[in-house]
């Protein structure tokens, strides 16, 4: 294509300020939010994604996708395995016991939340958590693809 460019989405960081504070529950403007400003690999996007993720979570303790990624962004930025499984368990306790009534956006961040937390299983050592883990994965996403994978090179 000719004559077509993007916006840095950094552009639209303010409006996420502005959408989260005149609407605290709008979980997508958190969660969008937090991965553009964890795009900043300067040293402090980061924790300015982190704070401002948590900030969400305040807001809306009960949701599976603020807690996801939390723990899916320390994950790979920090690379703080036990960290990042308490946020990830927290998402997972948060969304499992209402699996049936997640609306769609909260059940993508719950199966998110079962990928991240085998790997992070995986990358910790811990292979009966990890095989726990895809397993109640795979019952509640027979669906999935990626879990299986995971599973067969594990060798379960």
């Amino acid at each position: 294509m000719h004559n077509h460019t993007h916006n840095d989405p950094v552009v639209a960081l303010p409006l996420y300020r502005l959408m989260t504070w005149l609407d605290p529950q709008f979980i997508q403007g958190w969660t969008i939010g937090g991965m553009i400003l964890a795009r900043d690999h300067s040293g402090d996007g980061t924790a300015r994604s982190l704070a401002f993720l948590r900030e969400g979570w305040a807001a809306n303790p009960k949701c599976v996708d603020i807690p996801c990624q939390i723990g899916y962004t320390i994950y790979t930025r920090r690379g703080d395995l036990s960290e990042a499984i308490r946020y990830l368990e927290i998402a997972r306790a948060n969304g499992y016991p209402r699996r049936h009534q997640l609306e769609d956006q909260e059940k993508e961040a719950l199966r998110t939340t079962y990928h991240f937390l085998a790997l992070c299983y995986r990358d910790a050592h811990r292979a009966d958590r990890e095989q726990d883990t895809l397993q109640q994965g795979m019952q509640v996403f027979p669906d999935d693809n990626l879990m299986p994978r995971i599973w067969k090179k594990a060798g379960f």
